[in-house]
C-alpha cells in the first residue's frame, strides 16, 4: 500500500499487525538413582556397587589399613570392606485467531486510534535499519565462529607438544605393527593406567567400566535386597539382607546357602554366575531361588525391584535419667543424608537428651552428603569445611537454619576416614561435640572419577579438604578427645553391653 505526500513523493506505508501468540510450557521431572570405597564381596545387583551393611548395629573388627577410599564423583557427574557382589495448537488454528483478533481491533477502534496504529517510514530508512541490522548479525556471527574456532583449536594436533605428537605417533604405531591381538580401548586404557602410575597419589586408580563404586555412592541398586560371598566351600553363601527387600520378605537369612536360581545350578559355582544372571533381568522379574539351611532345602520366589542400600541405623539408650539418640552411619552415599534425616528427626520427637553419632568403620563416600547431614545441626554462619585448589581456598558454609543445642558425641576408629572425618572435626569445632574412640585414619584430600567415552572410568586426587578452621588432617586424623581402644571382649562377644567405646560415649552425657 503507498500513498503521496505534498510533494508528490511515494511513500510507503507499514501497518502493523497485532497477534496473539500462544505457547505452553511442560515440564517433565525425571528422578534419577545410583556410590565410594571398594570392597571384594559382590552383591546381587545388576552392574552397580553396594555397601555392605546389616539389619543391626556390625561387629567392628580391626583392620590393617585403609588403602581405597571412596571418592567423590564430581558434578553434573562426579565428591566420595569386604564387598557383598549389586518420556500443540496447530499452525492454522493460530492463524485463525490472529486474523479474528486483527479484524476484532479494526472494527472496535475509533478510526482516530486506527490512524494511530499505523506507522509510516520513508525508503530510505527502511533501507538503513536493513543495513544495520545485517551489520550487528555479521559481527555477532564472526564473533561466536572465532569462540568456536578457538576452542576447536585447543584440540588442534598441529599445536600439541612434542612429547604429545611423539605419544600419537607411538600409538598408532603400536597398533599398526604389534605382532598379536590389540584393541584401541585395550591401549587407551593401558595408557591412562600408566598416566596414573606415576602420579604421586595413591589414591589415583583405573576403574574400567567395574560400576560397584557408582553403585555405593548411589546408594541403590535393582536387585533383590543380599550381598553374598563365596564361602570356603566354594558356595554361594548369604552374607547380609537389607530390611524390608524381597529377601527380607521371604525370609532369607545370612547363612543361607544359594544352590541354584530358575534351572541354573550354582553349586561350587563363583558368586558372580548369581549375581550376573539376576543382574541381566528386569525390575519386576520373578526368580526362583534355591536355598540350603542346615540339612533343609527347599525354593523361595523373589521379585527383583529398586532396593536402597542402608546405611543408617538407629537406637535409644538411657543414660542415668537422660534419654540418648544413636545413630550408625556405614557410608556417605547419595541416599544416606535422606535415611540419616528422617532417624534424626524420628528421634528428637522422641525428646532425647542427646546424641551419638557412630562413624567407626566409615571409610567416607560423598562430599555433599555429608555437608547436608551437618546441616542439620548448624545454621549457615558456621563453615562445614574448606578446600583448598592448587593453593585457592573456599570456604562451604552450613545451609541449616538453627544451631541445635543438645549434647553431641561422636564415636570414631582408625578406620574412620574422608567424610567420616570431616563429620568429626566439624561438630569438634563448630559444634564442640565430643570425640571417642581411637585417631582417625588422616585422608585430607578429595577424589573425582572422570568417565571415558567407551564408559570406562578412572579417580584422582583434585584438591584438598580443610577443616572449618583450617587444619589439614592428612596423615595426622582427628584426634578424639578421649581415647579409648576397643576391648578383646568384644571381638569375643560383641553386642553393645561389651563395646566400650559405646559405653564410654554414653557416659559423656
Amino acid at each position: 500500500m503507498v500513498k503521496k505526500d505534498d510533494n508528490g513523493e511515494v511513500k510507503p506505508v507499514i501497518k502493523k499487525k497485532t497477534t496473539n501468540k500462544t505457547q505452553e510450557e511442560k515440564t517433565t521431572k525425571t528422578t534419577t538413582k545410583k556410590s565410594s570405597e571398594k570392597k571384594t564381596v559382590k552383591k546381587t545387583a545388576t552392574s552397580k556397587k553396594e555397601t555392605a551393611t546389616s539389619k543391626s548395629k556390625k561387629v567392628r573388627m580391626p583392620k590393617e589399613d585403609i588403602k581405597k577410599e571412596k571418592v567423590i564423583k564430581a558434578e553434573p557427574k562426579k565428591e566420595e570392606v569386604v564387598m557383598p557382589i549389586l518420556e500443540g495448537t496447530s499452525q492454522e488454528k493460530i492463524k485463525e485467531e490472529e486474523t479474528t483478533l486483527e479484524k476484532a481491533i479494526e472494527t472496535e477502534l475509533p478510526e482516530p486510534e486506527k490512524k494511530k496504529a499505523k506507522a509510516t517510514f520513508r525508503t530510505t530508512e527502511v533501507v538503513a535499519l536493513v543495513l544495520i541490522t545485517c551489520f550487528i548479525s555479521l559481527t555477532m556471527g564472526s564473533l561466536i565462529t572465532h569462540s568456536l574456532l578457538r576452542d576447536e583449536n585447543k584440540y588442534d594436533s598441529t599445536k600439541f607438544s612434542d612429547e604429545m605428537r611423539e605419544f600419537i605417533d607411538n600409538y598408532h604405531y603400536i597398533m599398526e605393527n604389534y605382532d598379536g591381538t590389540i584393541t584401541e580401548k585395550q591401549l587407551l586404557n593401558g595408557a591412562i593406567n600408566g598416566m596414573l602410575d606415576v602420579l604421586d597419589d595413591p589414591y589415583a586408580e583405573f576403574i574400567g567400566q567395574d560400576t560397584r563404586l557408582d553403585q555405593e555412592l548411589a546408594g541403590s541398586y535393582d536387585g533383590l535386597g543380599i550381598e553374598i560371598i563365596n564361602n570356603s566351600d566354594g558356595n554361594i553363601e548369604v552374607y547380609n539382607v537389607f530390611e524390608s527387600t524381597p529377601a527380607d520378605r521371604a525370609g532369607l537369612q545370612i547363612g543361607d546357602i544359594i544352590t541354584s536360581v530358575n534351572s541354573l545350578n550354582l553349586e561350587g559355582k563363583n558368586s558372580s554366575v548369581f549375581s550376573i544372571y539376576v543382574g541381566d533381568g528386569e525390575v519386576g522379574t520373578t526368580y526362583e531361588i534355591g536355598v540350603r539351611r542346615g540339612e533343609e532345602t527347599f525354593t523361595l520366589s523373589l521379585t527383583k525391584e529398586h532396593i536402597i542400600i542402608p546405611s543408617v541405623f538407629k537406637e535409644v539408650f538411657t543414660s542415668g535419667d537422660k534419654k540418648i539418640g544413636y545413630l550408625q552411619v556405614t557410608i556417605f552415599s547419595a541416599t544416606t543424608y535422606h535415611q540419616f534425616a528422617t532417624m534424626l528427626e524420628e528421634l528428637e520427637e522422641e525428646k532425647i537428651d542427646g546424641l551419638i553419632i557412630d562413624v567407626r568403620g566409615n571409610s567416607g563416600g560423598r562430599l555433599d552428603a555429608v555437608a547436608n547431614m551437618m546441616s542439620l545441626f548448624l545454621d549457615s554462619s558456621h563453615i562445614i569445611y574448606q578446600t583448598d585448589t592448587k593453593g585457592k581456598i573456599e570456604k562451604f558454609y552450613s545451609k541449616g537454619s538453627e544451631t541445635k543445642t543438645y549434647p553431641i558425641t561422636v564415636l570414631v576408629d582408625a578406620n574412620s576416614a574422608s567424610a567420616s572425618e570431616i563429620l568429626a572435626a566439624t561438630l569438634k569445632e563448630e559444634y564442640g561435640a565430643t570425640i571417642v574412640g581411637k585417631t582417625t585414619h588422616g585422608k585430607g584430600t578429595v577424589q573425582e572419577v572422570k568417565t571415558l567415552q567407551n564408559g570406562d572410568e578412572y579417580k584422582l586426587t583434585t584438591k584438598k579438604w580443610l577443616t572449618p578452621k583450617g587444619n589439614w588432617i592428612d596423615g595426622t586424623g582427628v584426634v578424639p578427645d578421649i581415647d579409648v581402644d576397643l576391648n578383646n571382649e568384644y571381638f569375643e562377644n560383641p553386642s553393645n553391653e561389651t563395646d566400650n567405646q559405646l559405653q564410654k560415649a554414653l557416659e559423656t552425657f
